[in-house]
């Protein structure tokens, strides 16, 4: 049996057994594909595994924790999200790497903030160049803790 049906054609929820139209699925945003649950079935189940794991209780814990560690963190992330976003709309274009060091750069070209407080300035480096600049941020933090 194939994943891709045609909105006439019904699909069988493993749920609840019933044959229901394919507008009654949700539909995976990346793929295109309906869910395997029904809605209505969809939701009780995810109502009872965010019951079950703790939910938000849970994540929110997770995310708590790591923030207490990098206040930061938080901050970077709507960043990168904003440059990402920009990135998809065409406001920024990625360039060559930037970083010469006689080395060949190799990998995707991504883009680093030198200044998170400018969310559009980036640089645009290789991947392995843009682990080395971060790399060194964490070496230097980690050495200054050591200390």
């Amino acid at each position: 049996m194939t994943d891709t049906v045609s909105i006439q054609d019904g699909r069988l929820c493993p749920d609840c057994q019933t044959v229901k139209p394919v507008l009654e699925y949700y539909v995976h945003s990346h793929t295109g594909k309906p869910y395997k649950r029904c809605k209505t079935c969809h939701v009780a189940f995810m109502r009872e595994w965010r019951q079950k794991r703790g939910g938000k209780e849970v994540l929110s814990a997770y995310y708590r924790k790591k923030w207490a560690a990098d206040p930061d963190h938080w901050w970077r992330t709507q960043i990168r999200q904003l440059t990402d976003k920009a990135i998809r709309k065409g406001y920024l274009r990625p360039g060559a790497c930037s970083v010469v060091d006689g080395k060949p750069c190799d990998g995707e070209i991504e883009a680093h903030h030198d200044d998170y407080g400018r969310p559009l300035e980036v640089r645009w480096v290789c991947r392995r160049h843009h682990r080395q600049l971060d790399g060194h941020k964490v070496g230097r933090k980690r050495r200054e803790e050591a200390a």
